[in-house]
Order: structure tokens, then sequence, then C-alpha cells
């Protein structure tokens, strides 16, 4: 449940919910009590890009589409300059901390956030939460419910605030899988045509023929066991039979993309 002072700010009318900030508990959390308001924290502000990032997704398809070698990528500064947080919101939000008594103690246009550090209660005076400790087989943490609340003059123009929860980070499981086992494509990769396709490497012919890129690739991997058996003849007979020398050969077959033939 909600404290009386939590309910009193929830309820304030110069106050609007945040989009998009609805959170639940983490399963089975059991209520461990009130938080500490004199906790020194940190919150993260990120705040609108200058222009709409559906124009930048635009561009960048439309950079995609064009030949690899006319490409013209954004630089950083570009990117910062056309999608970066707008300077006037950084210092408004800034003006509004240095009223609850908090500091700036990061600021990037380029990641369009802004930290804000201080006590908790002070945090949670400026943007407003229902924010309380629990109990959890992960461990005791922080945790945020139901949705965060800002000043009615940031509507539009503050995106997220994250850092008043501090439950466990899940950890997705590493999953192994054999490298090389299968051969390009599948789950191993993409095949030399469809990476070729990919990234508009030329197909069609030239003076010496079809230009191919899958054939391209097999062609230097046939070049490449056609020297290192070139070699493996002309060394003694007693190191080619060496265990250590065959093991080095199989290896360096396989990695370009063979298996090891008797011949």
């Amino acid at each position: 449940m909600a404290s009386n002072k939590s309910q009193r700010r929830l309820a304030d009318s110069s106050y609007v919910a945040l989009p998009g900030s609805q959170r639940e508990l983490l399963p089975n959390s059991r209520p461990a009590g009130s938080v500490d308001p004199d906790e020194l924290t940190s919150v993260t502000v990120r705040v609108r890009p200058q222009a709409d990032s559906g124009a930048l997704e635009k561009q960048m398809q439309t950079i995609y589409k064009q030949p690899l070698a006319e490409r013209q990528y954004l630089t950083h500064e570009k990117l910062r300059e056309q999608y970066g947080a707008r300077s006037e919101d950084f210092d408004a939000i800034e003006k509004f901390a240095v009223q609850h008594n908090l500091v700036v103690s990061h600021r990037s246009a380029a990641e369009r956030s802004i930290v804000l550090t201080g006590k908790l209660g002070d945090l949670l005076n400026a943007f407003h939460a229902d924010v309380h400790m629990f109990h959890h087989s992960s461990g005791t943490y922080r945790g945020r419910r139901g949705e965060i609340f800002i000043p009615r003059q940031f509507a539009g123009v503050i995106t997220g605030i994250f850092g008043f929860d501090t439950r466990p980070k899940h950890k997705s499981p590493h999953h192994t899988r054999g490298v090389g086992s299968k051969g390009p494509g599948g789950t191993n990769g993409l095949a030399a045509s469809e990476f070729a396709k990919r990234y508009n490497f030329p197909t069609g012919s030239n003076s010496m023929g079809p230009v191919n890129a899958s054939e391209s690739l097999n062609s230097a991997a046939d070049s490449t066991i056609a020297t290192s058996r070139s070699s493996f003849r002309r060394l003694p007979s007693t190191y080619r039979t060496s265990r250590l020398f065959r093991s080095i050969t199989q290896a360096t077959i396989r990695h370009v993309g063979a298996q090891p033939t008797a011949k």
C-alpha cells in the first residue's frame, strides 16, 4: 500500500503520468518497509531528440540503399547536432533540479540524458512515484510500482526516468553451440551469397568471367589448402608424421572452411 504522503504526491494535479513508465513488482515480493529518504542516489532522466526519431530511421534506410562505395554515414558530431538533446530542455530540467536540492552529475546531449543526484526523498519530491522496500528470493530491493509522475511543464520533454527501482537485473543463460559444425548458413552464420547480397557486393561478369562472391570465397579456400599441401610435401618426412604437425595442418584447413582429405 502506498503511504498517505505518496498518495498525496500521486494526486497532485500539477503532475502528469509519464507515458510508458508503468511498472509492476517482481512476483512473490513481500513488503519490507519504507525507503530511507536520506539515502544518496541518482536517477537518469532521458529527454526528447531535437528531430523526430522517425526521420533518423528514414535517413539510415536511404543510406543503406546506396552502393557501398557511395555511402556517406553520419558522424558522431552530425548525429548529436541533428538528433541529440536540446540544450533548453537540459537547462530547464537543471533549474528544476536545483529547486529540489539536486545536482547534475552527468549531462550528455548525444545520449539525450541527464543524471540527477541527491537524497531519495528530494528525488521523490521532484518526480512522484510509489517506491518502497521489498523482500524477494533474489534479495531485498527498492521497488517501484505504477507510473512515474512528472511536472506538467515537462510533458513531452521527458521520455524516461530510470534509477528508482533497484531490483536485480535478469541475466539470460548463455547458450553454447558448435562453431563450424554445420558450415555456412543455418544457425552457424550466413551463406556467402546472402552475405554478398546484404552488403551489395558486385555481381555479373568481368574480363575474368562471372563475378560471384560464393565462388570467390571457395576459390580462396582452395588456394590456401593447396599452398598448405605444397609446403607439407617439402618438409622432412620425420616432421610430416609428427602428431603436433598433423594437428596444426588440420586446424589450418578447417579454418578456411574445408575438412582435411587424404592424398
